[in-house]
């Protein structure tokens, strides 16, 4: 088998130029397009729903409903995560969180779901999930976080439980934390999760 043989070995680690080869996904969460209670309107429906980044709102909510709990985003002091007790009280929508392709900017196909009470895990499970799907012959994916150094502790797991159809596929997933996050990060944070390194 040759140093660069595609056919057999998926996440081989010593290929030469690998990062031509990968594909660089980004995710964050934008605090800013919130949502604030307003009385219903029957003539305000979704008009993308489903269809190219949006996600399927009833499936979406089916597996929020299936995983409930908000989960701890962690103990990375310096870092500024909205959590529950920071939302505002009369947003229903906390804002958004989305996957795009980080050399291109362009948004992955269903990879964004609203927030609806701060930033947590599960949400990104999902629209990660989501975006699995469209690159599983994918050999090698470089996943840009602002908290991967917490998000990466147990995505493992939660994968295996909630969807084990991709977890085969984070064996070829590494991550980091970009440039202009990690300075708000922890040392050890910016020595193991940096770009630059």
């Amino acid at each position: 088998m040759s140093s660069f043989d595609f056919h057999t070995t998926r996440c081989l680690t010593n290929v030469p130029c690998r990062h031509k080869y990968t594909l660089f996904l980004s995710a964050d969460g934008n605090f800013r397009l919130q949502r604030k209670n307003k009385r219903g309107d029957s003539d305000d429906v979704a008009l993308n729903k489903g269809n190219a980044y949006f996600m399927e709102t009833e499936e979406f909510k089916k597996y929020l409903q299936r995983v409930k709990a908000l989960e701890d985003l962690g103990t990375c002091a310096l870092v500024h995560i909205c959590r529950p007790s920071e939302c505002k009280k009369n947003a229903v929508i906390s804002g958004v969180i989305a996957v795009q392709c980080a050399r291109h900017g362009f948004y992955m196909p269903q990879s964004m779901v609203d927030l609806t009470k701060g930033e947590a895990f599960a949400n990104m499970d999902y629209v990660l999930s989501h975006t699995l799907l469209e690159v599983e012959n994918q050999r090698w994916i470089m996943l840009s976080y602002d908290i991967w150094c917490q998000y990466r502790k147990n995505f493992r797991k939660w994968f295996d439980e909630s969807f084990p159809e991709q977890a085969k596929l984070l064996d070829c997933v590494r991550g980091a934390i970009p440039k202009m996050h990690v300075k708000n990060h922890v040392a050890s944070c910016q020595q193991l999760y940096s770009f630059n390194y």
